[in-house]
């Protein structure tokens, strides 16, 4: 569970993607709770939750490799693309989720020594 959502969350740093285009449009999407953006490159959309690019203006063109932390912006000016809060978040739900489910799945041990299941 943990483990989808932040991936889903580190989608949103735009840092997996390899992106070369020119932006169409870019909006605030209300009512979320979070500060996301959907920003449309060439056709394709991305939600963002990088204030600094979601304000690039129309008609700019964006470019960066896949997995570079840097997008830059008309050939001259870089944003860095950063890693948000929820995206440390949401692993470490993942991690104590795990941890839980390891420790209620353990069998448990009498004082006599023996296992509390029954064979």
């Amino acid at each position: 569970m943990g483990s989808i959502q932040a991936s889903v969350a580190f989608s949103r740093s735009l840092i997996p993607y390899a992106i070369d285009g020119r932006v169409e449009a870019s909006e605030y999407v209300s009512g979320s709770g979070r500060q996301l953006h959907v920003v449309t490159i060439d056709g394709q959309t991305y939600q963002t939750d990088n204030i600094e690019v979601a304000e690039v203006r129309r008609g700019a063109r964006v470019q960066t490799a896949a997995w570079s932390n840097w997008l830059v912006v008309d050939g001259r000016s870089g944003i860095r693309l950063i890693v948000g809060d929820q995206v440390f978040q949401f692993a470490a739900l993942g991690l104590a989720s795990v941890a839980a489910a390891w420790r209620l799945s353990r069998p448990t041990r009498r004082k006599d020594g023996h296992s509390g299941s029954v064979a």
